[in-house]
């Protein structure tokens, strides 16, 4: 009898472990907070602008698990909306001074280092303009 109840209880365990609701959790390597170190145009495949952040004094990426995220500088928020990330390409949603705005970028990330980039064309020629940003772990 004794055996048996153990048995019964063993059965009941597997079939409420069974049960139990598990996390697809997939990994999102841009979630966290980056800080934007450097931003260069190249224009028809010649540098036209580059500039060097100071680690603090910058702009603050932080993307969320729930694939939110804002943009902020050193005092202020600028941007706040959602994300969708999709092969090489970021695609972001957000409401900009009372304007619905939607937008992508190609994105790489290597180590700690995040590659914002885009491309395009205007009277100058082509142009692709990259932002490199650095995951950090503590905010300014």
């Amino acid at each position: 009898m004794k055996k048996r109840s153990l048995i019964n209880i063993g059965v009941c365990i597997i079939i409420i472990l069974s049960g139990c609701k598990k996390e697809n959790a997939t990994y999102n390597p841009i979630v966290g907070n980056w800080g934007l170190n450097s931003h260069s145009v190249f224009s028809n495949g010649v540098l036209a602008y580059n500039y060097d952040y100071v680690s603090g004094k910058s702009f603050i990426y932080k993307f969320n698990e729930n694939n939110t995220y804002t943009l902020s500088s050193v005092d202020s928020l600028l941007e706040s909306g959602s994300y969708e990330l999709y092969n090489d390409t970021l695609y972001h949603h957000y409401m900009g001074i009372g304007i619905e705005r939607f937008g992508y970028q190609h994105y790489s990330i290597s180590a700690n280092k995040l590659t914002l980039s885009d491309s395009g064309n205007d009277s100058s020629g082509d142009f692709t303009e990259f932002f490199i940003y650095t995951r950090v772990h503590k905010i300014f």
